[in-house]
């Protein structure tokens, strides 16, 4: 957020009577970390990755330049370089509130809450299964906290409601109970779609052919399987 968008943020929410006040952007000052040697980096070329389950997957490496074997699959430098350089060093995520918009990349830190946890706990109810009223909460938390940048995505899995309908309900509730940007849902290729549709629905098509309106993440089931 740029100077003038702050000044214009502080000027609406004393309009509006709230002192929730976007937290300045921060930007990442330490040096770099190297995790592996020089070693561990060949090993890990050498070894390849395993690819399990997901065919389509093997043979887009296959299509690209990628040695396949079995469900084995391993890419020269050069080749892995190549695609990780099409993708922009940092890019502006899309939020309903124009304010709210992130940087993504680069040096900038972006707070976010947690994601998936299956419990929550209160001074009530003690620990217990999270339930879809316990997701609005905190989506609700999150967006009335200043120090989030950022709505996050599973804030919790809400246990309550079918798994193959939850995905609405969560993406729902960061459209219409916070206007910061907020994660996706790619547990399953319907998901993805069902996210890509809402977010054009809520921001219009030419708006996230320039700019992401969602984003997510993956996770590696062990260092060298997906």
């Amino acid at each position: 957020m740029t100077d003038r968008e702050t000044r214009r943020a502080r000027r609406r929410a004393r309009r509006s009577g709230t002192q929730q006040i976007p937290m300045e952007p921060l930007l990442n000052q330490l040096p770099l970390v190297t995790v592996l040697s020089d070693e561990g980096v060949h090993l890990i070329k050498e070894q390849g990755v395993l690819i399990l389950d997901y065919p389509r997957a093997r043979e887009t490496f296959r299509e690209n330049g990628a040695q396949v074997e079995d469900e084995l699959v391993r890419i020269d430098e050069e080749t892995l370089m190549h695609f990780v350089r099409l993708a922009p060093a940092r890019f502006t995520q899309l939020a309903r509130n124009h304010d709210n918009r992130v940087q993504i990349g680069g040096k900038h830190m972006v707070f976010a809450p947690v994601y998936g946890p299956p419990f929550v706990s209160d001074l009530d109810g003690g620990r217990r299964l999270a339930t879809i009223e316990d997701f609005r909460n905190l989506v609700r938390l999150a967006y009335l906290c200043p120090h989030m940048h950022h709505s996050g995505g599973t804030l919790v899995e809400p246990n309550d409601v079918d798994l193959r309908e939850r995905h609405l309900d969560m993406l729902l509730a960061h459209i219409t109970l916070s206007d910061k940007a907020f994660m996706g849902s790619v547990t399953h290729a319907d998901n993805a779609r069902d996210t890509v549709t809402l977010a054009r629905i809520l921001f219009g098509s030419e708006a996230i052919e320039e700019n992401p309106a969602a984003i997510s993440l993956i996770n590696a089931s062990s260092p060298l399987r997906f």
